[in-house]
């Protein structure tokens, strides 16, 4: 009975894999049907066959035609991660900012991916992805790898013209959003590729949010970029807190008091830091 058991879930199992590798070898469409070359197109897709897409072509496909949840074959193709199939796709006028119905594109999924299968958001790039392009939420592209601590995947796309002075979606600049919640490495990054930090005018600016003295004291990872951003303010003649003191929270130094242990050179703190974090 045990034997008959394994050898059903044996059976099973091959026939699963079977009707699999069938789906993707045979006419495997589901999202473009109008035609027989639609399908084509996607069934080339699905299989990365770079060949596939340019048969299909020639049969009449069109790259950039609109199926169902308002797909592109494009969108497809890099939502699937294949990228053969997507750079064959862009060669012949794919294009890579078109969007769905959940408004995304080739490029906010491209950099969803990129860390799995990076040559996806390179391609498109060279082929006229936009850089600056908005994710579904309105937030520029290049917040989602400042906010996942992504910072040469930031500095990646900023060389590729990604626009560092953009706002985000409640109108905030991106410097600026990121000093709101305290995340002075992501500012730090903005500053050094060249962002601008003079927003004096507005209600929210760098300098009011880092003279904020509960952002973030000595003994926090993100102590010492707060350091790097005032000094850089300050070197340019903003109006920051004259001394690093004065941007810590006075509880700080209560505590330090009640434990009976001296206040820190935070100058020859920052120093030892930088000499083993060298930009």
């Amino acid at each position: 009975m045990v034997k008959k058991l394994i050898g059903r879930k044996t059976l099973c199992a091959l026939l699963s894999l079977c009707l699999s590798a069938c789906s993707q070898t045979a006419d495997s469409a589901k999202y473009f049907t109008k035609n027989a070359a639609e399908r084509a197109l996607e069934t080339a897709i699905n299989n990365d066959d770079a060949q596939g897409i340019v048969a299909a072509i020639a049969q009449g496909a069109d790259v950039n035609t609109v199926g169902k949840a308002e797909l592109t074959p494009l969108l497809l193709s890099v939502g699937r991660l294949k990228v053969n199939a997507s750079r064959e796709l862009l060669k012949n006028g794919a294009d890579p900012q078109a969007r769905n119905m959940t408004q995304d594109n080739p490029m906010t999924v491209a950099v969803d991916a990129y860390y799995k299968v990076p040559e996806l958001l390179e391609m498109l790039l060279e082929y006229g992805g936009d850089p600056s392009s908005l994710q579904p939420n309105d937030n520029p592209v290049i917040m989602r790898f400042l906010t996942d601590y992504k910072f040469d995947a930031a500095r990646f796309l900023a060389s590729k013209g990604a626009d560092i002075n953009a706002r985000t979606r409640t109108e905030e600049p991106l410097v600026v959003s990121y000093a709101l919640s305290g995340d002075w490495d992501a500012v730090w990054v903005l500053l050094e590729l060249g962002a601008d930090y003079d927003y004096a005018d507005e209600q929210l600016n760098i300098e009011g949010l880092l003279n904020d003295p509960d952002r973030h004291a000595p003994g926090s990872p993100l102590w010492p970029y707060k350091v790097k951003v005032w000094k850089f303010l300050k070197e340019k003649g903003v109006a920051v807190a004259p001394q690093l003191e004065s941007i810590i929270k006075e509880k700080y130094w209560q505590r330090l008091a009640e434990k009976g242990l001296p206040k820190p050179d935070l100058e020859a703190e920052f120093k030892a830091w930088s000499e083993k974090n060298p930009d």
